[in-house]
């Protein structure tokens, strides 16, 4: 976790090459220079990376003064750049001895020289996160209190906002998100007063770091240009050769978010219950050292938690008060497994406090407990586990909960193809579906799974990427399914299986994100497919060769990680 993306600050383009006309400014003003900083208070908890997350800065400026105008120029003392803003006309002019900053009142109205539009003079300051080179951060300071906003977009297309923030302050910061790594954006800042007053900055511009070149560059491909695509954004991670990343992709392809995690297996990324942030659990790449951990991490790179999750793999789910629930394994002696005595590892269900320790987790269920005479259902049950010499009886690899429902766990054991819902208080599977021990009567067609992933349930339902490794031939698809409880029953409510028969192997995810839309991960093939209920493809975002995807987020607006 201490790998994070670091990169340079940019200059803005006004700054580039202005140095030399800054000094004979300072020396023309003649007014004293004053400290125009503050603190940072937010601070990461994880001490590896604080030097990446928002940095304090230390700023002063002068200020110089002639009829009708007032300038300010920043100059810069620490790591982050500065933006210096042309200033609009504030002071008493035209003769008016008015020195409130407001323009005078040349209507016949009964209104006073207060203006309901004044645009003020004020600076702002911008930087750019080193954790996450692509996150920048606008600051700047009022008179009077008033609310926060940055508009921004690309060039000087002010097209995006942040939120506004309600918030009465004369302090003011907003995150920009959603910037393109490599590109050029124009912002200005915007403050409402208490008094109804209109504060904005001028349009400035900012440039976002490249990405660096050992994330994949992604291909876009629209089938249909008419189609109607929702706004969104994907959170997702890429596994390479030469380094693995967490990213967000915008419906361009262009990367908007990144980390590096070189050496590490990401396996799951999920939102938690209140929105704010996500959270992965990674375990050693070369799956042969028990180094499993779950960080939750916060969108703009300010705050990190790091919990330990021994002998963790493939999904982890947390809790509205924010207890985490992961697999893992444990290992029984079996003396007859297939015939001969072996060492076999079993899944478990452990649960731990977010930032808690080894000593606050406890084991809430075992497999073991439900079969306690296991028997490998196919080859694939004398494959060792990750990380341990056990067969790989059950390979768990999905763990999930109903949105809303605290009370139930969802276990997929892949090498079982076997879907438990299991009580959380008591460890009670209350049924199981397909699988050795299934209880359920399939409508209509069967289309059993074959060593399945699974990632998103919902009440009465769950989509499952079927990867299909006893398909005659071995090809993969995905799939929506229904279930009735009273009846026990399932339905396959939806399917596509890829038209030129690609078997994925590995990994795999199927997100449905709208009632007509469904998205899909074909992960050694590098592919993200978005499909409507047709199987028709609305949307393709292809990797470059040697690079995989992983499970998937579907994040309709950014700023609902804040």
């Amino acid at each position: 976790l201490a790998h994070l993306a670091r990169g340079a600050g940019p200059q803005t383009d006004r700054q580039r090459g202005r140095q030399h006309d800054e000094e004979e400014e300072q020396g023309a003003a003649g007014g004293p220079e004053v400290p125009h900083g503050s603190e940072d208070s937010r601070r990461p908890r994880h001490p590896q990376v604080s030097a990446g997350h928002a940095r304090s800065l230390a700023v002063r400026s002068t200020t110089g003064y002639a009829p009708g105008t007032m300038t300010t120029r920043l100059i810069l003392v620490g790591f982050p750049l500065l933006f210096t803003l042309a200033l609009a006309p504030t002071l008493g002019c035209d003769g008016d001895d008015d020195d409130s900053g407001s323009p005078p009142d040349d209507d016949d109205d009964d209104v006073g020289d207060d203006d309901d539009d004044v645009v003020a003079s004020f600076t702002a300051e911008a930087t750019f996160s080193e954790a996450v080179p692509t996150d920048a951060t606008i600051r700047w300071t009022t008179d009077v209190p008033g609310t926060t906003q940055v508009l921004y977009g690309l060039d000087e297309d002010l097209s995006l906002a942040t939120p506004v923030d309600e918030t009465e302050t004369t302090d003011h910061a907003a995150v920009l998100l959603g910037l393109k790594a490599g590109r050029s954006y124009g912002f200005q800042a915007v403050t409402e007063t208490t008094d109804d007053q209109t504060l904005t900055s001028d349009l400035e511009t900012l440039t976002v770091a490249p990405a660096p070149s050992g994330i994949s560059a992604l291909t876009i491909t629209v089938p249909d240009p008419g189609a109607e695509l929702a706004d969104g954004f994907v959170l997702t991670s890429l596994v390479q050769e030469d380094g693995n990343w967490i990213v967000v992709i915008d419906r361009d392809g262009d990367i908007v978010w990144y980390l590096e995690f070189p050496a590490r297996l990401i396996t799951s990324l999920k939102i938690p219950t209140d929105g704010r942030g996500f959270y992965t659990i990674h375990s050693d790449i070369t799956q042969t050292e028990d180094t499993s951990e779950i960080a939750w991490y916060a969108i703009d790179a300010s705050d990190l938690t790091v919990t330990p999750a021994r002998m963790g793999h493939h999904d982890v789910v947390m809790l509205p008060d924010r207890t985490y629930a992961y697999l893992g394994f444990e290992f029984h002696t079996i003396i007859d497994y297939g015939g001969v005595e072996e060492q076999v590892a079993g899944d478990i269900i452990v649960e731990i406090p977010e930032g808690g320790t080894e000593d606050d987790s406890e084991t809430v269920f075992s497999l073991f407990d439900v079969y306690p005479h296991p028997q490998p259902i196919c080859e694939h049950g004398y494959w060792s586990a990750y990380n341990t010499d056990g067969k790989d009886w059950s390979h768990a690899n999905s763990l999930t909960m109903v949105p809303g429902d605290e009370d139930t766990y969802y276990l997929m054991a892949s090498y079982l193809d076997a879907l438990l819902k299991i009580d959380r208080a008591t460890g009670e599977v209350l049924w199981e579906m397909q699988g050795p021990h299934d209880e359920f009567t399939p409508v209509g067609s069967p289309d059993a799974w074959s060593h399945p992933h699974m990632s998103q349930t919902f009440d009465g339902g769950f989509t499952v990427f079927d990867n299909g490794y006893h398909r005659n031939p071995s090809h993969s698809r995905v799939i929506e399914f229904s279930f009735d409880e009273g009846a026990m029953t399932t339905t396959s409510e939806w399917l596509y299986a890829d038209p030129d028969g690609r078997f994925n192997a590995v990994l795999g995810d199927i997100k449905k994100i709208a009632d007509d839309r469904y998205l899909t991960v074909w992960s050694q093939f590098g592919m993200l497919v978005e499909l409507d209920t047709a199987g028709d493809i609305v949307w393709k975002a292809e990797t470059a060769l040697g690079s995989a995807v992983g499970r998937i987020v579907w994040v309709p607006d950014l700023y609902e990680l804040m």
